[in-house]
Parts: structure tokens; sequence; C-alpha cells
């Protein structure tokens, strides 16, 4: 049902009357309300290196913002608050329009306890003064009346803001704007009663930047967010000043300034920031100070969202208050070990950044890569490595691997990211090996290689039909909804009677991402013309099937418990697989234990009753496909029935000589992923895998040990484990590698590979806000890049520049690749 606001919109637009987002009116007002004339009886201009403040405008349509599409409970909540801003925005500008004579330019201490109990009985929340504004902190083109301020703040309800983005939250900001101008401008005439000068500042907008005064008045520091963090409400303030002509005004000490310690081995704001307009981390500005959020990507989502402020709900300064935050810090400084790993290796390295170790190379910006370069440095602090990535992106399975409902797990990527800036870790991205590097050369620039190149492939049934139209593996699919680039024209046809062919998680992912609803998922980072996709199949119904029984599939509790909670979605067991079931002993107490729990799911799924209203998805016990059928697509899978058998104390299936066929639309095989060869280096191809010895050194056809050639993860031990499995794997492989060359003491300080990257660091940085941009404009997740010659060509144009200059906008709300999908939220 169309909003109030859409509804005026739409008869106006009928009635022939211009409709012109309402905004303006407020933007006007703000412009007035800070250009005003040199006045005041001790102007101060800005410095010739101050920045100018960037515009209060989004690139967003009106039609498409938040408001325009209001309720209209919350319309009549806005109207009864909104005249209360304007109203005092127009009262503090009147106090600008003429100079104010004052007769006195000091307070004493009585007047000034006097002036700090008038503001709190207003609302005020923390009030600093600052005895000279610093030039550079007033923005170009504007000047104060007076060189002296009050800066104070204004707390925004906790729960209220936990709701953000919401209408709720929105409010709440508007009732803090509007909290700042009354107490602004009672107090500047409580102080001009008292002979004294005294401007207000401009609530929204202003003439100075008002964290930078506040820290410098000492009532709290700036955040990673560029938000004050003060010790009342954390985040959850909203700052404002009142220039005075005060000459003895107390100079204040900052004892908050911990707080950008915190903040810089916390950066939940950066990782949760939806446009990535939050720095990963603050970037100089020309007037000296730091910058730490672009504005125009933050006011973009600003005007869709209700004001957005995530980065004030998730900042542990606000969700677990300031005290709190203070004593886990305190505690971490006597045991850095613990709390601070990141930091301690940071500074360990900075030590000994002149102290030349071995020069290592990593292929494969992945999760087994990230913890082999971790586990080294923790290691050797002196050791030097390259991280060398194919694709211009890092990250590997946790940005194409993982399912995109998972934020929790994906999030991962921000650590990987926090290891890359370690300064004795470079990263090549947009490198191959074989096309722009020689692996025999490669070998001969480092001192060590580990080769952490993953399993890209995938493995195949080898059953009649498994190419036909409508028969894909489960991994490409993976990597096509998530947007690798290899998988892009994939589009796969989905029937709707589905057949996936595996019991592992990777099958219940798959099922999982088939049934949910699309009009979520394009809120994740999940491609969009994926959702789309999913929603036009229509899909009715899902098979899951293994050739083994119960006891013997690979799903964990946790996995099959999220597809059983899905809305509209009811997961069916056939009582007599569970009755044929063979539950030999595990010698694992863990995996016996998940097995146990798996066994009592499948016992209460079988004894539920059907609901008919739901989609099923059908767990399906010993059956081995062994034909797929078809004229052009998939029209039926055949499956031949098995019985599970004890041999030698193990599990095994064996044929019974039944068949059945089960008429389906798409056949998806979810059975594993496979390891391919790279040119030039050794490769066992009947086991697809390199040969390794028992420590992570790669062995050549003799059965020796190749000098100084190692892998991990996946390259090492196989397509098997989850993503914490590399970290262990890792540790094994970098202990080996460093007491190799512990003994080989001629092997230190190799030039290591000569390329200028098309993709570095920064470079990634600016890509990953990019997508996020791209996508936060849609209302969408991020929208990633999956062309690395577009990613390239971006960076060299104009689009990386105008990413990182706060007062250009992008040149088109929505530039980018064509969005095809036809889902919108």
């Amino acid at each position: 049902m169309p909003g109030p606001i859409e509804i005026i919109m739409a008869i106006g637009k009928k009635l022939g009357y211009p409709i012109a987002a309402p905004q303006h009116t407020m933007l006007d007002m703000i412009e007035r309300a800070e250009d005003h004339p040199g006045i005041g009886s001790d102007p101060l201009p800005a410095h010739p290196d101050s920045l100018p403040s960037t515009p209060f405008t989004n690139h967003i349509p009106f039609d498409q913002t938040a408001l325009a599409h209001i309720g209209w409970r919350r319309l009549f909540s806005l109207i009864t608050k909104m005249p209360r801003l304007p109203r005092e925005m127009k009262r503090g500008s009147r106090l600008f329009e003429e100079t104010f004579q004052p007769s006195r330019r000091t307070l004493s201490e009585e007047e000034r306890e006097g002036l700090i109990a008038f503001m709190k009985e207003r609302g005020a929340l923390d009030i600093g003064f600052y005895p000279e504004v610093d030039p550079k902190l007033v923005f170009k083109g504007m000047a104060l009346p007076e060189r002296h301020a009050i800066v104070f703040t204004v707390e925004m309800e906790q729960a209220a803001m936990e709701t953000a983005p919401s209408g709720r939250a929105f409010t709440e900001v508007v009732d803090g704007y509007c909290a700042l101008g009354k107490i602004a401008n009672e107090t500047s005439e409580w102080l001009r009663e008292r002979g004294i000068a005294a401007y207000p500042g401009t609530a929204m907008g202003g003439q100075t930047d008002y964290p930078a005064m506040a820290e410098a008045a000492g009532i709290g520091a700036i955040g990673y967010h560029g938000l004050l963090i003060g010790p009342n409400a954390g985040a959850r303030m909203r700052v404002s000043t009142i220039y005075v002509g005060i000459d003895n005004l107390p100079k204040a000490e900052n004892p908050h300034l911990w707080v950008r310690d915190v903040c810089a081995n916390c950066r939940r704001c950066v990782r949760s920031c939806p446009p990535g307009a939050i720095e990963a981390s603050p970037k100089p500005k020309a007037n000296g100070f730091k910058r730490s959020i672009r504005a125009t990507a933050c006011r973009d989502y600003f005007g869709r969202n209700w004001g957005c402020a995530i980065c004030v709900k998730v900042c542990p300064f606000s969700e677990k208050g300031y005290d709190v935050v203070r004593k886990s810090y305190e505690a971490g400084l006597a045991n850095p070990v613990r709390t601070r790993p990141t930091s301690t290796i940071a500074e360990t390295a900075t030590a000994n950044a002149t102290i030349e170790g071995p020069r290592i190379a990593v292929v494969g910006a992945g999760p087994a890569g990230f913890y082999v370069a971790k586990s080294v440095l923790e290691r050797d602090p002196t050791a030097r490595i390259d991280m060398i990535e194919r694709l211009p992106f890092p990250h590997g399975l946790v940005r194409y691997g993982v399912a995109p409902d998972h934020p929790e797990v994906r999030a991962k990527g921000f650590t990987y990211d926090r290891m890359l800036e370690h300064p004795r870790i470079r990263f090549l991205g947009g490198v191959e090996i074989g096309k722009d590097v020689e692996a025999s050369e490669l070998r001969g620039l480092y001192d060590a290689v580990c080769l952490s190149t993953g399993a890209p492939a995938n493995r195949r049934l080898g059953i009649p039909g498994e190419d036909l139209p409508g028969s894909f593996a489960a991994p490409d699919l993976v990597r096509w909804y998530n947007a690798h680039p290899d998988f892009y024209d994939l589009d796969p046809r989905i029937g709707k009677r589905v057949a996936i062919i595996g019991h592992g998680n990777v099958a219940l992912d798959t099922a999982r991402m088939l049934v949910s609803d699309p009009h979520k998922l394009i809120l994740t980072d999940m491609m969009p013309e994926a959702a789309a996709r999913f929603a036009s199949s229509d899909i009715e119904e899902v098979e899951m099937i293994g050739r083994s029984g119960p006891s013997q599939t690979s799903f964990t509790p946790k996995e099959l418990v999220e597809l059983s909670d899905m809305p509209g979605v009811q997961i069916i067991v056939d009582p007599a697989d569970l009755e044929a079931d063979l539950p030999l002993a595990l010698a694992d107490p863990q995996a016996e234990r998940r097995r146990k729990r798996n066994l009592e799911l499948f016992a209460q799924w079988a004894a539920a009753p059907c609901d008919q209203s739901k989609r099923p998805i059908r767990i399906r016990f010993r059956r081995n496909p062994s034909r797929i059928e078809g004229s052009a697509r998939v029209e039926a899978l055949i499956l031949d029935g098995t019985r599970v058998v004890e041999k030698d104390g193990r599990a095994q299936h064996e044929m019974t000589g039944e068949s059945e066929r089960l008429e389906c639309g798409s056949v998806i095989r979810a059975i594993g992923f496979r390891t391919t060869e790279i040119a030039g280096l050794p490769f066992d191809t009947e086991r697809a895998r390199m040969s390794m010895d028992a420590k992570g050194r790669v062995l050549n056809a003799d059965g020796a040990a190749e000098p100084f050639l190692y892998a991990s993860g996946w390259a090492r031990r196989g397509p098997i484990g989850v993503i914490g499995t590399n970290k262990v794997d890792a540790e094994e492989v970098a202990a080996t590698m460093l007491t190799d060359l512990a003994d080989a003491t001629e092997r230190r300080g190799a030039p290591g590979l000569d390329i200028e990257a098309p993709v570095d660091l920064n470079a990634w940085f600016d890509i990953q806000r990019e997508e996020k941009r791209r996508g936060a404009v849609r209302g969408m997740g991020a929208l990633r890049f999956v062309d690395p010659s577009e990613a390239i060509d971006w960076l060299s144009s104009h689009g990386r520049r105008r990413l990182n200059d706060p007062t250009l906008p992008p040149v088109h709300p929505e530039m980018g690749r064509v969005d095809r999908s036809r889902v919108r939220p």
C-alpha cells in the first residue's frame, strides 16, 4: 500500500504540480545559517589550509528515500517534531544577523558553574571549553564571530538507536538536533544577558569540525566512524558549539584519547557500514587532521535508509558502555598478547623493521594463505611475505564459498584485511602463476614458496547424462551466486523439483539458498542476478540424496537446524531409512556427539506429520545415482538402491539391485571439490592433489621433498575440513618451513617478485568500498565486481579518485555494471 507522501506526490503530479524533494527548504535554511557575514567583536577566519564542509546533500532521488515511503504513524510523529528544528534554526540565525557588543569578556568561577548548571538543566550531557579554536578546524570560506567556544553534547536514546536504520532512530536523531539548537540558543541568550558575546553554532551542518572541537575540549575522543565517543553515552551523542567572547575559559586536558587504541583494534563500525563509507584507517587531511568517513557515500545511504546510524548501534562504547570497555582495555595493557595479538605482532615487526629475514611467497590469498602468513610472522617477525593472488580480490573461500546469509563467517574477511595491513605483508592481486610469472621463476625469487591455492575444481559423478543442461556442480553454483568471475556466465536454469546429490554442508547450503526468500537474499552480498534466478525458478520441492545411511552423513547439526527453521519449509525423513540404519561406533568423541544429534533430528522429522502448506525438503538415504535422463535437458534421475554393511570395522555401501526413477528438473552434485595442477609444479594426477610428506613439504615424482616448496590448506590435505581447520594446518606448515630455513642460513633476503601488481592493498580497499557503495545506492548488499578487467579499469579511471575525495560526488549514484535483477526489496 502506498505511503502518505507517495499518495500526495502522485496526486500533485496528476494535478500538474512540479514535485520536488521537500528537503530543499531545509537545505536552504542550513546554507543560510552557515553563510553569515564576518561579524563579532573578535572574529576568527579560517586557516588557508582548512577544508571546506562537504555538501549536506545526497544523490538519491527523493522518491527513492525512506522519507518518501513513510507510513502514516511515523508521519504523524514527525509532524509533531519537525517544526521544532527549523524554528530553532531560524532562532539561531537571528542571533547571527547582527554583531553583539559585549560589555565584558570574562566569567567568574561561580558564573561558569552556573553556566554549566543552566546547560545541564536543558539537556546538555557533556560540556567542555575550547579557549582558542584552531583556525584549521574552521571550514574554508567560513569565519567564527568569536575565537573561543563552548562545546556540548546531547544523548540519543539507546533503545531507539539500536533499531537503526529505522523511522524510530531517525526521529530520535531529529530530536537530538532540536535539543542542540534549543540549548545553544538559550545559552547564548543567557550569556548575552550578562554582557558576554555568544553565537550559537548551527545544529545541523555548521561552521566548524564539531567532533574535533569536542576532542580538543576534552569531552571525548573521535572514533574510527568519525563520531565523538564520550564517557556518558559512548557514540550515541550529537555535538554542537557556542562561540563566545570569554577570554578566561579553562584549558582542558583530554583523558579519553585511549579510545583510539580500542578503535584501531575493533573496527566493528568499518566492517558493519553498509555503504563502506568508513575508512579502514583514518586518512590524513590537508589541514593536518584525519578523515574517518567518506561523506558522499555515507549521505547517499543516509538519505535512503532513515539516517542509517548503524555505526552508532554497533560501537562497543554504545553497546557495552564506556566503563566496561575501559576496564577491558586496561586489562589488555596488562596482558596484551591475550587481548591485542594483532597489535603485538605489528609492534614486534616494526621493532625489527631493519632486520632482513626470509622472503616467502604465499600463493593464494584465501583462508589457508592468510593463516600461513600469520603463523610465520608469529614465529619469525623478521620474515617478509608476498601474498600472490590470481584474482584482484582476496579472501578466497570466505568470499566465494560461504553462503551469503552467513555474515558472521563472511566477517572473517575483515580479519584477513587486518593481516594484510601488517608492515611485512605485501598483497599482489591479479598476478597469475604460469601467466604473469612462471612457477620455476617464482621459486628462484623467494627463499621459500607455500602453495595455498585451494581446490578450485569440482568432483564428477561419472554417470551418463551428467552434462545435460540442468545438471551442474554445487561448488559452481555457490561460486556463481557469490559473483566469482570464473562463473558469472553459469546462469543456471533451475527446475521446480531439484535433486541434490550429497549429504554434507555444501548440500545443506545449496538447499537453503534455493528455498530462501530472494527479497532477503538481495540484502546480502549475493549477486542480485542469482536472487532473481531463484525467484523466477519457483522451486516446489528439493530432494537431498546420499548413498549411505543416516549415521554416515557429514551434516553438522547447526546447519540442519538452520535449514529446518526456515519459514515455509518442512524437512521430511522416511522412518524406514532410520530403521535400516547401521550406527557403527566412531573413534572421535566429537564426531560421535555430532552423529547422535543428527539422528535425534532425523527421528524428530520422521515422526512429524506432513504439512501440505510447506515446501518439502526430503532427505533420502541409501540411494546411488546411476543415470541422468532427458532429451534436451534434465528430466529424471535414476537411483539404485544400496545398503550399508560393515567391512573391517567400517561402514560401506553395496548395491541391492533395486532402482527407481525420480522426476526432476535439475540435478546438483554436492560431492566435493577437487585440487587442480599448477603448471611446472609436482602433482599427483591419480589422487588429484599434490604429493606431500607429513609435514607439508611437496614431494616430486621420485618421492623426494622439493627444496623449500610447501603446501597448506586444501592444496595439502584435499578438500576436507572447515575454514578453521586451515589454522591448525597452517601452524604445522609454518613450523616446518621455518625449521628448514633455520638450517639453511644462506636463504635470507631473496629479492622477491619485482612487479607492479594490478591490485595492491589500497586498491583492494577501494574496490571493497566501491562494491558496498554500488549496492547501497540500490538498497541492496554489496554489488561485487564480477569482471577483473572492470575492477582494474575502474581503479585507473576517475572512479577511484572520486571515491577517495569526500568533496566529489559519484558520476551517478548507480555507476557500475547493469543490475539485471528483477527482485526488489
